[in-house]
């Protein structure tokens, strides 16, 4: 569709939702909701009917246009402007290209595919039929991370030598989604390095500023497995275990009390949150009373992500009766994951840049460290879901200064609504787009250049 059609700036941009699930629901629906002039849903479709209804009232979609699948929605021609794609990683490719070819503008949740091959191929499409495709690289636009790219722009630290960045995965969203959830095999859907790590290897490459040449990367295997699960150990956590008062994993306390949750919380740079939660934790009942808005907005007792991907059901006896029958409810050492605990990356940048990414699932807290040192500099950045913050450090000087950010509560650091403003904006023909596709394309490359690395134990080229 041409972007002169959207001259009128009052007009809302129609759009379609294939997955109807946490991102697609309370991420993209609820921008389309808060901003009912920017952008409006028309149609859905996800293969679960409580999440695709739940959607279509929220949005006000007709029955006609509430699809069962992907496919049946494809097959119903082009009903909007737009198509937002947030299912599952194998799903995307055979959804993407139809949506392309039937003149959709794009915005794909990461990663674009599974497959080096189906990623180059997207890309090459949408360039050649004139699409607008968005990636959900939404860190660029996170406060931190936009203020950590300002200053390097600013040039202080001078010339970049190196870049270290953690992403330090809590241990129960490394054990909820990685273990036991929609991403426990890589066979089956795609490699963590690849779904998690994507986002970072595309900060890194931004900060850089330099194309990637070479990759190396070490991992550590999980340390979940049925071979060294504790003797006697049921398969469901449900079933009465001997180990259940002293394992971390214990999915009752994990999904019921959101135990591990609200302890990241009582770790907040506001001292109120962390007040907040401390009594919540010792006193939930009395927490509730004095502080109302904790049981309205689902924090006490917790019935926020990662709980609320148990069940539609949040009630106690619903989310016990999926840990009783869903995935959610194994053992941690029942579950049929294969993804690494750790990865290690090692990257060379044609300007002679050196980075090194590390990833695991084993911190006390949810959340990512940089640190960017140059000729003239040192920038510190911590990214937590608790507080945000930039440190600068003059070599010259030995003066230090620090930036405190606004806490966002997105899970995208509050990149989420501003890539999607962008979005918009491209598809109006206002702007650009928000990261053109080949350069969301360079994120993956470093990805599967790290998976060959692992696998033939060796230092990878990367062709872009």
């Amino acid at each position: 569709m041409d972007n002169l059609e959207f001259s009128k700036k009052n007009e809302p941009i129609t759009a379609i939702m294939l997955g109807c699930g946490d991102r697609g629901l309370n991420v993209y629906g609820a921008y389309a909701l808060e901003r009912p002039n920017q952008l409006k849903f028309v149609a859905c479709a996800d293969l679960s009917s409580s999440k695709r209804t739940l959607f279509a009232k929220q949005h006000r979609i007709p029955e006609n246009y509430v699809f069962k699948s992907d496919d049946e929605a494809l097959k119903a021609g082009k009903v909007a402007d737009a198509i937002f794609i947030c299912t599952m990683d194998q799903l995307h490719e055979k959804e993407v290209l139809p949506a392309l070819d039937l003149g959709y503008h794009v915005f794909l949740e990461k990663p674009m595919a599974i497959t080096e091959s189906g990623c180059r191929t997207i890309v090459a499409n949408s360039v050649n039929l004139g699409k607008i495709l968005t990636v959900g690289h939404v860190l660029r636009y996170s406060p931190l991370f936009s203020k950590v790219k300002q200053l390097l722009e600013a040039g202080a630290v001078g010339e970049i030598t190196n870049i270290r960045h953690s992403e330090n995965m809590g241990t129960w969203v490394y054990a909820h989604s990685f273990v036991r959830g929609n991403w426990e095999n890589s066979v089956k859907t795609s490699s963590l390095i690849l779904q998690k790590g994507c986002h970072d290897l595309d900060l890194i490459y931004w900060f850089a500023d330099s194309p990637p040449t070479e990759v190396s990367m070490f991992v550590t295997p999980t340390p979940f497995s049925e071979k060294i699960a504790p003797k006697d150990a049921p398969v469901r956590c449900t079933d009465g275990c001997d180990y259940a008062e002293t394992c971390l994993y214990e999915a009752v306390r994990f999904y019921l009390q959101g135990k591990f949750v609200m302890l990241d919380n009582t770790r907040s740079e506001s001292r109120l949150v962390r007040a907040i939660f401390r009594l919540a934790l010792k006193y939930p009942r009395l927490a509730r009373t004095l502080i109302p808005p904790l049981k309205k907005y689902q924090l006490v007792p917790w019935r926020r992500w990662p709980t609320a991907q148990v069940s539609d059901d949040l009630s106690d006896e619903g989310i016990m009766n999926a840990l009783r029958e869903g995935p959610y409810g194994r053992c941690i050492y029942h579950c049929d994951n294969d993804q690494p605990v750790s990865h290690v990356c090692n990257i060379l940048f044609e300007n002679g840049c050196t980075a090194t990414y590390i990833l695991h699932g084993m911190s006390y807290r949810d959340g990512r460290e940089l640190r960017i040192d140059g000729t003239k500099g040192t920038i510190k950045a911590f990214f937590y879901n608790t507080g945000f913050y930039v440190e600068l450090y003059d070599h010259l000087t030995g003066k230090t200064k620090r930036w405190h950010l606004k806490l966002e509560t997105t899970a995208g650091g509050g990149g989420d609504y501003k890539i999607v403003d962008e979005f918009i904006n491209a598809i109006r023909g206002i702007s650009a787009a928000p990261i053109a596709p080949q350069e969301s394309l360079v994120s993956h490359l470093m990805a599967f250049a790290a998976e060959r690395s692992v696998k033939n134990h060796s230092v990878e080229k990367i062709q872009i």
